[in-house]
């Protein structure tokens, strides 16, 4: 069976290789750039072949060949919702050839039954829905471990600088440096401030102090790399570095997990869902806590327009900072506490977050079908588009 995926980064996570079935990535086309809430809708170019489609935060408008989703916070994905086009493709759901509805978290699959709340299909929808984590390939087998006195190697991953924790991460590697903390901070970034996303403050002057921070000797900022090289980078770091105020999973955790990473993480979102700290057995990593509202969110998330944002930005980045602080301090003076964390991360991996796993979990979907046997008829199929 010929599996149509989409090529974006998330589905190296959420729809792994298949042994039985070859997957072909392709690209979609972008409806949003179009309008803004057709970016909901799943489109792709003609002249793809295939038996099943198995869709990342989109839903099609009309399609005979069975598929899938897996969605990350919302479904439908537009923000906010436009109707009738949700109620439409809310619609497509309830059909016979969606075969499932996967959450990538319990925090998305919570964040879907909030949203549709009183829609009489959610029922019925919900009985096809799972929730199955991303997943990636391990890349370590031995624990990192960390001498005494040796510098801490930390790597922040994240273009949208501020919201991902960039500014902590700066602010961290300042107070690092004033106690004499052996604390090296690499930034991977296009180090963007005020870039659109929701949680940024309008007023980039606001940013300017933390960002002198850049030229500290114990900050390195490697702009922009592509995904081969951050794992690269992550093999000769000791932990990774989120303390995002909004991340719908954090894949950069899960890819530092791979090479043996613990995190330093926020408490939003999904993130305590794979993220352990000392009050586990399975710790592995630290998560900076921050006030949340119901959703599981940063409590001020919504409150952008606020004269007194910046005291609710500067007040979450502080405290994260000396959270921060304080553990890495532990792990300096306690430096073979890291291992065992490393140990829990890479076993993360194995136990939890296996590509291997995931893709036997989705095989089973899709040959919940009558159609395991049609790959030796699929160009008898023609083509599917997003309009079919």
């Amino acid at each position: 069976m010929r599996i149509l995926t989409s090529n974006h980064y998330i589905a190296r996570f959420t729809v792994p290789p298949q042994a039985e079935h070859p997957v072909a990535r392709v690209q979609f086309v972008n409806l949003g750039r179009l309008w803004s809430p057709a970016l909901a809708i799943a489109a792709w170019p003609p002249l793809h072949t295939f038996d099943l489609a198995h869709f990342i935060n989109q839903i099609p408008l009309r399609l005979r060949k069975p598929w899938l989703v897996t969605f990350e916070s919302a479904l439908p994905r537009m923000f906010p919702p436009k109707e009738p086009l949700r109620q439409y493709l809310r619609d497509q759901l309830r059909q016979p050839q969606c075969l499932g509805i996967i959450a990538m978290s319990a925090w998305a699959m919570a964040n879907f039954e909030r949203l549709n709340a009183g829609w009489p299909g959610l029922p019925e929808v919900l009985g096809k829905s799972l929730i199955l984590a991303p997943a990636l390939a391990p890349q370590a087998t031995t624990p990192v471990s960390l001498k005494p006195g040796q510098t801490i190697q930390v790597v922040f991953v994240g273009n949208n600088f501020s919201r991902k924790g960039g500014i902590v991460a700066l602010r961290l590697a300042t107070k690092a440096l004033a106690h004499s903390l052996p604390l090296h901070m690499h930034l991977v970034s296009t180090k963007m401030v005020c870039s659109g996303s929701h949680t940024d403050h309008p007023d980039q002057a606001r940013y300017v102090e933390d960002l002198k921070a850049l030229a500290l000797p114990n900050v390195t900022f490697h702009g922009a790399r592509n995904n081969q090289q951050v794992h690269q980078l992550m093999k000769q770091c000791h932990l990774s570095f989120l303390a995002t105020l909004h991340d719908t999973y954090g894949f950069s955790v899960l890819e530092g997990f791979a090479h043996g990473l613990p995190a330093i993480t926020s408490d939003v979102c999904a993130l305590p869902e794979f993220v352990f700290d000392a009050t586990s057995p399975l710790a592995n990593g630290y998560l900076l806590r921050l006030p949340k509202d119901r959703r599981g969110c940063w409590l001020h998330e919504a409150d952008a327009g606020s004269p007194d944002y910046w005291e609710m930005l500067d007040q979450a980045f502080t405290s994260m900072t000396q959270q921060a602080f304080m553990f890495l301090d532990a792990i300096a003076r306690a430096p073979g506490r890291l291992e065992e964390l490393s140990y829990h991360a890479i076993a993360a991996i194995e136990q939890r977050h296996h590509q291997g796993r995931l893709a036997r979990s989705l095989s089973a979907i899709y040959c919940k079908t009558n159609l395991c046997g049609v790959s030796q008829h699929r160009h008898l199929a023609g083509n599917q588009t997003a309009a079919e």
